[in-house]
């Protein structure tokens, strides 16, 4: 299952990228061209292979239609394979898969043409006029949005700004795994492994008066066929109640910077709301500062929301697929 995770990954990654990262200006494989990643993409919706989450998938159609306005149209055979594989795992009857196929084509054209609107909200719209066609469930009508348009200092160096926050009708303990690091790569196409450093001088500590430690480990982050990253992070985690949380938190710090990263710190946090118009829900949250050594990666800017920043949060809102191309079926849809 990892290895098809792993081709698909590469395949969103490969939707998002320049031309030179897809020509191996890192040094790695080369990505596939849209087109090609595209027909990967569609063949493992239509053969039930998908695994990365279909919500995933679609934001990266969202994404692509708005960076590629001007020649859109000529995507518009390998666009349509991945609509009607879509519309087809999402059990439309056969008499109407036409007409709504027709609909989520459009929805798609819509939104890549208000670009220059400061106003448009893309997923947003896209949903409104989809969302039926491809039974988009609350969850994933209500999808995380990932915002990395900011920037911030940090000491020096000047790093992008990512955050994310939704709410979902699962509990702070359905998703604890949110914010344990130990966790992440079993529903990823990116996250790898966590693993403790050698030496006396990595910290590893239980914290005093609260549930939780702080540790150092090595976070393995592959964009597969264009980069590799091992870093070790400085990671507390803490949580009000291991039986039944109402909080989990994580907060991360680069201690050093390495070969590839200059900084990389930020926070994530599960909350149960207790007052407001979503009372009783949970929020989750999530912040991050990065700046690559690298400066493709770092023109990159939008790396970590095209990539596994924005599927980890996907799959704490939708749940991890066995069929990312199937809608899923779950409390809060």
């Amino acid at each position: 299952m990892q290895v098809q995770r792993d081709e698909h990954g590469s395949a969103i990654a490969a939707l998002h990228a320049s031309t030179q990262l897809r020509t191996g200006a890192l040094g790695g494989q080369r990505l596939e061209d849209p087109k090609a990643a595209m027909k990967t993409l569609s063949g493992a919706v239509e053969d039930g292979t998908l695994r990365v989450p279909r919500l995933f998938l679609l934001e990266s159609l969202v994404k692509f239609a708005r960076r590629h306005t001007g020649n859109l149209r000529d995507y518009d055979l390998e666009i349509e394979e991945v609509i009607e594989a879509l519309v087809a795992r999402a059990s439309v009857p056969k008499a109407e898969t036409e007409d709504e196929v027709a609909k989520v084509r459009e929805a798609l054209h819509s939104v890549g043409q208000r670009r220059e609107d400061p106003t448009a909200r893309p997923w947003q719209e896209f949903q409104k006029d989809a969302g039926d066609s491809l039974q988009l469930t609350k969850a994933e009508r209500e999808k995380p949005i990932c915002n990395d348009a900011g920037q911030i200092r940090k000491g020096s160096e000047s790093a992008v700004a990512v955050t994310v926050e939704f709410y979902t009708d699962r509990t702070p303990g359905d998703l604890r795994h949110f914010c344990d690091p130990y966790r992440w790569h079993e529903c990823s196409a990116y996250f790898r492994s966590m693993k403790r450093p050698r030496g006396q001088a990595a910290v590893d500590k239980t914290l005093p008066g609260v549930n939780g430690w702080r540790r150092d480990l090595i976070e393995t982050v592959v964009v597969p066929q264009v980069k590799t990253l091992e870093t070790t992070l400085r990671f507390t985690y803490s949580i009000d109640n291991e039986a039944n949380p109402t909080w989990v938190h994580l907060d991360y710090v680069l201690p050093e910077k390495t070969a590839d990263i200059v900084v990389d710190e930020g926070a994530l946090d599960v909350r149960l709301v207790t007052s407001g118009p979503h009372l009783g829900r949970t929020r989750v949250s999530a912040k991050k500062a990065i700046c690559f050594v690298d400066q493709v990666l770092q023109e990159w800017s939008t790396i970590a929301c095209d990539t596994f920043w924005t599927e980890m949060v996907i799959s704490t809102a939708t749940g991890c697929p066995e069929d990312g191309g199937t809608p899923p079926i779950r409390q809060g849809n």
